[in-house]
């Protein structure tokens, strides 16, 4: 199964959750991570996602699944136990809406793959299915060997960027500059906004 890696803007958008056990529990913290409106529709939920209605992060819709609700959604999560209802949602589905169906990799428009976040870093990795468990052994592997400083190296070279292209105007010399400022020998260094500073002036 072939699939293209993008990452989804879900900032205000409306998700809805058919379903309220232990998959939707992993699944909706990152969704509201992600700035997503979601609602849960399920006669009974996890004790987690019991403590965000209580927190008043969700909306929970105390009941079976009926193909109106996935009127105005984005993005529906089929994430319940019994397949025929998960096939249900499917149905329902329209042509504009995403769907990811917990028990159906294969019918989804959309995965979640174990993923790392460190500020403005993310890094997932998928296995299309094969092995869940044995990508998440991975993101263990390759959060254990990031750079100890990641986010704050990242946040200077999202600074130090924006300076550059507000200041350097021909493109082959800020290319060189971004090229530059991102090399471990650079990173290093603790006054490298000064540097960054005298290399601009001098262009």
């Amino acid at each position: 199964m072939n699939q293209l890696p993008v990452m989804l803007n879900l900032a205000g958008r409306p998700v809805v959750c058919v379903g309220g056990g232990a998959v939707a529990a992993r699944r909706i913290p990152r969704l509201l991570e992600a700035g997503a409106s979601v609602t849960v529709i399920s006669p009974s939920i996890h004790a987690t996602i019991a403590q965000l209605k209580r927190d008043g992060k969700i909306d929970w819709h105390q009941k079976s699944f009926e193909s109106d609700d996935v009127t105005g959604a984005f993005l529906l999560l089929a994430a319940t136990n019994q397949r025929e209802v998960n096939q249900q949602v499917l149905a329902a589905k329209k042509p504009e809406q995403l769907i990811y169906l917990a028990d159906s990799p294969e019918q989804s428009d959309v995965m979640f793959p174990s993923s790392i976040q460190k500020g403005p870093l993310t890094i997932a990795i998928s296995t299309n299915g094969a092995s869940p468990i044995y990508a998440r052994q991975l993101r263990q592997e390759i959060e254990a060997i990031l750079p100890e400083h990641v986010e704050e190296t990242l946040d200077f070279l999202g600074e130090a960027r924006q300076r550059i292209k507000e200041t350097i105007h021909e493109e082959t010399k800020r290319r060189q500059l971004l090229t530059e400022i991102s090399h471990p020998s650079f990173l290093a260094q603790p006054d490298r906004w000064q540097q960054l500073e005298r290399i601009i002036k001098s262009n």
